[in-house]
């Protein structure tokens, strides 16, 4: 009889260690699309784009040069204020960049006519809603401009809620202010650094902690830009500054500001445009794009609208932009619509550009000459729309 032979049974060797680092990619892989998913569904509101406004706000005339306004809130309900604003303007192909800082508490002439009096500019909000409510974001942005006699290519404004978020979750570390130049050798105050700080402590680690803190920035961030670009534009200020020549305009030193005595008593500080513009223009050239230096436009602007002044503040802003204004005058004749001459749109197709953003579209093209004597390249006769270029 033969024996059966018992074989041995066989002890399996369960994996723990793959079921483990299994387990293990599955969570992280788990958390990294939670993340993710909490991260890209972040929205910004863009006010210019709901609206119509982008036109009388924003430019898209750069190559490049660009110019990024940052306005940052603190506050809440009836305390709202704009504590600070900032221009980042960047060249990177010239490697300069300049970074213009104005604090919430200076004031700015220009607006009597709608509030009696100059108003500081941390009141631009709350003065734009006193005027048509729910546009108070526009009209700060625009007033920016005005100070500033200049067009953005884009705006970012955090609101209160946006700004205690990114306080929480990054933290503002303090910039050493090592970073800028200043053509006056004055220094430079503590605010004018704000900005950078927020960049030092925005990081994409920290935001992969805190998924459901930054969800706090959902519909907080007001911009033309979507959240993702806005975290990008944050997070890269920083580098873009090491990697250029960084020049500084600190708009709270009295080299850009006036104090006077006001009736109810005090002082206040007050913008100084002109001592602005003369700085500004001195550094245009290290920011424009080479295009429209190249160009060399000579431009003649003629007040036509009826509205005293409106030469001039024109021509501010076609000067900071970079182009040579060589005459103001009153027209000939009061114009209805705004006139836009041009000798040769060939020779100026940049410049021509740079005119049209800064009119806002609102102006009939006409190649050639006014009946009357003139020699800039472009010939600008402003009319009776003025209020339609530049209303809102």
């Amino acid at each position: 009889m033969r024996r059966r032979i018992r074989k041995k049974k066989e002890s399996r060797v369960i994996p723990y260690r793959a079921i483990l680092i299994g387990i293990v990619l599955s969570l992280f892989l788990g958390y990294v699309i939670y993340f993710l998913i909490s991260f890209l569904t972040i929205r910004s509101i863009d006010r210019s784009g709901e609206n119509l406004s982008s036109k009388y706000l924003l430019t898209e005339d750069s190559k490049d040069s660009k110019k990024t306004l940052v306005m940052v809130e603190s506050g809440y309900d009836n305390d709202r204020k704009i504590s600070d604003t900032f221009l980042l303007i960047t060249n990177t192909s010239k490697g300069k960049s300049l970074l213009i800082y104005i604090p919430g508490w200076l004031y700015y002439k220009g607006l009597e006519e709608n509030f009696g009096n100059a108003i500081p500019i941390s009141s631009f909000r709350y003065a734009g809603d006193t005027l048509q409510e729910g546009r108070g974001i526009e009209y700060a942005v625009w007033q920016i401009g005005q100070v500033l006699g200049l067009k953005f290519n884009n705006y970012i404004y955090l609101s209160s809620e946006a700004t205690d978020t990114l306080e929480d979750v990054y933290g503002f570390e303090k910039y050493p202010p090592d970073r800028y130049i200043d053509m006056y050798n004055e220094k430079f105050s503590d605010s004018f650094y704000n900005l950078n700080s927020i960049s030092s402590g925005v990081s994409i680690l920290k935001s992969i902690f805190n998924p459901q803190k930054i969800r706090g920035l959902d519909l907080n961030i007001y911009s033309n830009l979507n959240f993702v670009n806005v975290f990008g534009f944050l997070i890269g200020i920083n580098n873009t500054l090491k990697s250029t020549d960084a020049y500084g305009i600190d708009m709270s030193s009295y080299i850009y500001s006036e104090e006077k005595f006001v009736d109810t008593g005090g002082q206040r500080r007050y913008v100084d445009t002109k001592k602005f513009d003369e700085y500004y223009r001195s550094f245009t050239s290290s920011l424009l794009d080479k295009e429209l230096e190249k160009e060399r436009v000579r431009i003649e602007v003629y007040n036509g609208s009826g509205v005293a002044g409106a030469a001039m503040e024109l021509g501010r802003k076609l000067e900071n932009a970079g182009c040579d204004v060589v005459r103001y005058e009153n027209a000939p004749d009061v114009q209805d619509k705004t006139l836009l001459y041009i000798s040769n749109k060939e020779d100026f197709p940049k410049s021509l550009s740079v005119v049209s953003s800064i009119l806002s579209d609102y102006y009939v093209l006409l190649e050639g000459r006014p009946s009357f004597m003139t020699t800039g390249d472009i010939v600008i006769i402003i009319g009776e729309d003025l209020k339609l270029m530049y209303g809102f």
